[in-house]
C-alpha cells in the first residue's frame, strides 16, 4: 500500500462520514433510499479497490462489506444512525492500522542522458527494493533560439540509458499517479539560457503533483570552491520548490543554508530541513565504473593500443566567457596533440555545446561546427558527443581541460588533473597548454643580466622590451607549480633556488641551462603545513661551504652541505615555536650579527632569534611590545633596524639593549586594506641612510632616514598609486609583487603589471618595460611537449585529492534514497 493510495482511501471514508450525516438531515423516504443506494455502490467501489491493491480479504474489506448490510438495515430502521457513525470509524481506524504503507512509487525525470548519473544510482537504489515501484522517465527538451524562444525539441529515450527500462513520458500521467516521490536534476526551470525543459516538468508544476520533490543537482561543487563563485546555483526553481535538495558534504550544505536565508528566509520553508547532505550520485558513478564495464568502439580500440589517453573536456561556462580566444586555444591544443604518436586526446565537449554556440554566439556557430567537422575527419582523436561521460573517464589516463564539476569527479579517480587556461588581456599566450600565471614573485641579477622568476616558476630574462622566456625551473615530480621556491642565492652561473613548498635543492646554471637537484633529508615532525603547503624555508645563507635555510614553517634550522650534498639539522625550533599554535611562519627578514652570527626576526611574535653557524647555539631575544613583530632586520651603524609587520619601524642596540619605537608617521598616512601586515618588505634594505618603505595596500609611499628616524612622504610614486589598472581584478595584489635592490637602484614590479626602477640618487622613478611575455615558436613547442611529458607520466597534477569525505565512497544513491523512503513512510 503506497501512502498516496492510503489517503485517496481515507478520503473516500470522509464521504461516507458525510453521507451519515446527512441521512440525519433527511426524512423523505424516497431521499433516504436514494442516498443508501448511492452510498451502497460507493461503498462496494472502495472494498474493490481496496482488494485490487492489497490481493487478499483484509478486515477493512470486511468492515466494508458489513457497512453495506448496516445500510440495508438502517434502511429497514433495524439499525441506528450512531451505529453507522460508529462502523464508518472503524473502517477509518483499520485503514490506518491494517492498511499502513509499506511501499511507495518513485518517478525519475530525465532529461539529457549525459547529466543522468545524477540520479541513476538513487534509481538502481530504489529498483532492487521489491517495496518500491521506480519509473525512469526520460522527459523532452527544447533548444532555445537566440531570441530566447523554443527551438528544436529534443529526446533522448531508448538506447540512450543501456539496461534501463524506461517509460514513456507520453503514458505516465503524473498528475493521475501522483507518485509519492519525484527525482530531477534539472533545477532551472524557464530561467535556462540554452536549453528548457518541457513546462510540465518544470519544478514549480511537480511540486504538486507528488509527495516530496527531490532536486539532485547535476553538477557537484569544487571541494576547494569560494561560496560566491556558485551563488547563482543555490536561487533557482529547484532549490524554492524541491522539499528536499541533496548537497554532496556538509561544507556545500552550509554554503546553501546560510546563502538561501540570507535571500529568502524561510519563505520555501526552512532550509535547514530543505538541504541535506548525502553525497552525490556522480561519485558514486566515476568511483565504481571501471574500464572494462565500458565497451568503446572497436576503431577507438584501435586507435588507442597501447597508447595513454588524455581526456580533453570543454565546458560552456568557459566558452561563453572567452568565446573567441576560446576556439583559438582549442586549435592550439589540437595542434600539439596532432603532433604526438604516444597519446589519443579523447574529446568530450559538453554535451550543449553545439547547442550554446548555435543559440548563444550564432556568428561563431559556423567556426565551431567546421573545427568539430575537422576534428573528426582527421582521425587522430576521438570525439565523443555520447551522453556517456564515465566510460570517458575511465578509459582516460589523464584529464585536461577546463575547470568543472567534471573535475571534481575526476579526482576520486586518483589519476592527474590539468586546467587549460584562457586569457583576454594577451599576457597569457593562448598557445601554451601549461597552466601559466605571469605573477613576478621575484627578480635577481646573474651574470650581468636580470631575471624574473614567476609564481609557478617560469623563468625570464629582463629586456629592454619585455619578458624573454628562459626555462622552466625544474620541480619535484609530485608537486603542482605554486611557488615551490620563495628566493634564490647566486653564486656566479650558478641560481640556487630556495625550496618553499619543494623538499629538494634545486640548482640552475645560466651558461649551460641546465638544473641539478638534490634531495633535501627533511622529516615530517618539523612540518607545519598551511593550507595544504609546506611552506618550508623562505632564504638562505651560505657560509663556510654550508647553505642554512631561513625556516617559514619548517621547526628546524637545516643545513645543505655543498660539497657532500647532506643535509643536516641544526637546532629544533619546536620548544620556540610550537605546531599547535598560531604561528604559521616563524622568520623573514635576517641579517648578520657578526662574522659567524645571524638574527632571524619573527614574523608572528616579537622576537629575534641569534643564531651560531659554527656552533648552532642560539638565543631568544624579546624586543618590542608582546603584540608586535617583524618583517625584516639589518644593521645601520651602530644598531639594528626591523621593519614592523605593523606600521612603526624600531632601533635596537644589541650591546645596550635599548629599544626605541618609530611610528610618527605622516598625517595622512592610511592603509586602504587591512592585512596582517602593512610594508612589502621582500628584498628591501637601506641605501646610505634611506630606507624605502612600500605600502602593500597604502595611499603613499614612505621613506624611513635612519639618522632622523623620520618618515616622510615619496611624492614621485603618487603617480603609479592612482594609476588605472589594466585589469581590475589586478587590484587585490599589493603594490609591488616583488622587488630587487642593485647598487643604488630600486627595482620593483607594480601589481602584476610594469617593472620600474627607481634611483635613490636622483629620486626619479624610471619604466624599465611592460611585463609582456614573449615566447618563440620553438619556446611554445618545447613548453608544451614538456607539458604533455609530465601529464603522461602524471606529475605536477594541479588537482590533489585528499582524504575521501565520508558521503563520497561509492554508496551515497542507496543512502539517498533509504532517507527519503523513511521520510515519505514515516
Amino acid at each position: 500500500m503506497r501512502p498516496y493510495q492510503q489517503r485517496q482511501i481515507l478520503e473516500t471514508v470522509q464521504t461516507l462520514y458525510e453521507v451519515v450525516k446527512e441521512l440525519s438531515k433527511q426524512s423523505n423516504p424516497n431521499v433516504v433510499s436514494g442516498l443508501i443506494s448511492e452510498c451502497s455502490e460507493f461503498t462496494n467501489v472502495i472494498k474493490d479497490y481496496i482488494d485490487s491493491l492489497t490481493g487478499k480479504e483484509t478486515l477493512t474489506s470486511e468492515l466494508l462489506s458489513e457497512h453495506i448490510e448496516l445500510l440495508r438495515k438502517y434502511l429497514r430502521g433495524e439499525v441506528t444512525k450512531g451505529r453507522l457513525y460508529n462502523q464508518v470509524a472503524r473502517i477509518e481506524n483499520s485503514v490506518k492500522t491494517e492498511l499502513k504503507p509499506d511501499r511507495i512509487e518513485i518517478a525519475f525525470l530525465a532529461y539529457n542522458a549525459s547529466m543522468s548519473d545524477s540520479l541513476m544510482s538513487i534509481y538502481l537504489a530504489a529498483k532492487a527494493d521489491p517495496n518500491c515501484d521506480a519509473y525512469w522517465i526520460p522527459i523532452p527538451y527544447f533548444q532555445l533560439e537566440p531570441d530566447g524562444s523554443l527551438g528544436k525539441q529534443h529526446f533522448e529515450a531508448f538506447g540512450a540509458y543501456p539496461g534501463i527500462e524506461c517509460v514513456d513520458w507520453r503514458k505516465y500521467d503524473l498528475e493521475v499517479r501522483h507518485p509519492e516521490v519525484i527525482f530531477t536534476f534539472n533545477g532551472y526551470d524557464e530561467y535556462n539560457t540554452v536549453t528548457r525543459v518541457h513546462p510540465n516538468f518544470y519544478c514549480k508544476r511537480l511540486k504538486d503533483l507528488t509527495d516530496c520533490l527531490v532536486y539532485v543537482p547535476y553538477f557537484v561543487i569544487a571541494s576547494n570552491a569560494s561560496p560566491d563563485t556558485y551563488e547563482h546555483l543555490i536561487n533557482l526553481p529547484g532549490t524554492w520548490y524541491a522539499d528536499k535538495v541533496i548537497l554532496q558534504d556538509e561544507k556545500v550544505r552550509d554554503t546553501y543554508i546560510k546563502i538561501f536565508t540570507k535571500l529568502w528566509g524561510n519563505r520555501w520553508g526552512d532550509p535547514r530541513e530543505k538541504f541535506v547532505a548525502l553525497g552525490s550520485p556522480k561519485y558514486d558513478k566515476v568511483i565504481n565504473t571501471k574500464r572494462e564495464d565500458c565497451p568503446i568502439p572497436p576503431e577507438w580500440e584501435s586507435l588507442i593500443g597501447d597508447r595513454k589517453v588524455v581526456f580533453y573536456n570543454t565546458t560552456i561556462g568557459a566558452v561563453l566567457k572567452n568565446s573567441e580566444q576560446y576556439l583559438d586555444k582549442m586549435l592550439a591544443v589540437f595542434e600539439t596533440f596532432r603532433q604526438r604518436k604516444d597519446v589519443v586526446l579523447w574529446w568530450r565537449p559538453h554535451p550543449l555545446l553545439m547547442e550554446t554556440f548555435s543559440s548563444m554566439r550564432p556568428w561563431l556557430y559556423d567556426k565551431y561546427k567546421s573545427l568539430v567537422n575537422q576534428f573528426k575527419s582527421e582521425g587522430w582523436g576521438i570525439y565523443d558527443d555520447t551522453a556517456d561521460l564515465h566510460r570517458a573517464i575511465a578509459w582516460s589516463d589523464v584529464y585536461y581541460g577546463d575547470v568543472s564539476s567534471v573535475t571534481e569527479l575526476y579526482k576520486w579517480t586518483g589519476k592527474a588533473t590539468y586546467f587549460q587556461e584562457i586569457d583576454t588581456t594577451g599576457i597569457k599566450p593562448l598557445e601554451l597548454l601549461g597552466n601559466f600565471w605571469f605573477y613576478v614573485t621575484d627578480i635577481f641579477e646573474a651574470c650581468g643580466e636580470l631575471y624574473a622568476v614567476t609564481f609557478n616558476e617560469y623563468l625570464f630574462r629582463i629586456m629592454e622590451n619585455g619578458f624573454e622566456f628562459e626555462n622552466q625551473i625544474a620541480i619535484s615530480s609530485e608537486l603542482s607549480r605554486c611557488r615551490n621556491y620563495y628566493t634564490q642565492i647566486v653564486d656566479g652561473a650558478q641560481v640556487i633556488f630556495i625550496p618553499h613548498n619543494d623538499n629538494q635543492v634545486t640548482v640552475y646554471n645560466i651558461k649551460t641551462r641546465k638544473y641539478t637537484m638534490y634531495p633535501l633529508g627533511l622529516i615530517k615532525e618539523y612540518m607545519v603545513p598551511i593550507n595544504g603547503a609546506e611552506r618550508n624555508f623562505f632564504d638562505g645563507v651560505v657560509y663556510k661551504n654550508k647553505l642554512f635555510f631561513v625556516p617559514c614553517a619548517y621547526r628546524n634550522i637545516v643545513a645543505f652541505h655543498l660539497d657532500t650534498k647532506e643535509t643536516e639539522h641544526c637546532l629544533s625550533l619546536l620548544e620556540l615555536f610550537p605546531k599547535n599554535n598560531k604561528i604559521l611562519s616563524i622568520s623573514y627578514g635576517w641579517t648578520w650579527l657578526n662574522e659567524n652570527t645571524i638574527l632571524m626576526a619573527s614574523l608572528y611574535t616579537n622576537e629575534v632569534l641569534e643564531f651560531n653557524l659554527d656552533t648552532y647555539a642560539h638565543k631568544v631575544h624579546k624586543i618590542g611590545s608582546k603584540g608586535q613583530s617583524f618583517h625584516n632586520i639589518f644593521k645601520y651603524g651602530d644598531n639594528l633596524f626591523l621593519i614592523g609587520r605593523q606600521p612603526f619601524v624600531l632601533k635596537w642596540n644589541y650591546e645596550t639593549g635599548q629599544v626605541v619605537i618609530y611610528d610618527n608617521l605622516p598625517k595622512d598616512f592610511k592603509i586602504t586594506k587591512k592585512q596582517d601586515w602593512v610594508f612589502f618588505a621582500n628584498n628591501i634594505k637601506p641605501y646610505k641612510n634611506k630606507l624605502i618603505l612600500l605600502g602593500g595596500f597604502t595611499n603613499m609611499v614612505l621613506e624611513f632616514d635612519l639618522d632622523t628616524c623620520e618618515f616622510n612622504k615619496l611624492e614621485v610614486f603618487d603617480e603609479i598609486l592612482n594609476r588605472t589598472l589594466k585589469e581590475e581584478s589586478n587590484e587585490v595584489y599589493p603594490f609591488s609583487t616583488c622587488n630587487y635592490m642593485s647598487d643604488h637602484y630600486l627595482f620593483f614590479v607594480h601589481k602584476n603589471e610594469i617593472l620600474y626602477c627607481y634611483d635613490f640618487e636622483t629620486q626619479n622613478i624610471e619604466v624599465i618595460c611592460d611585463m609582456v611575455p614573449t615566447f618563440t615558436a620553438f619556446d611554445f613547442n618545447l613548453l608544451n611537449n614538456s607539458f604533455i611529458d609530465s601529464m603522461l607520466r602524471n606529475e605536477q597534477t594541479q588537482v590533489q585529492i585528499g582524504d575521501f569525505d565520508k558521503l563520497q565512497y561509492g554508496h551515497s544513491g542507496k543512502n539517498i534514497y533509504d532517507y527519503i523512503k523513511a521520510k515519505v513512510l514515516r
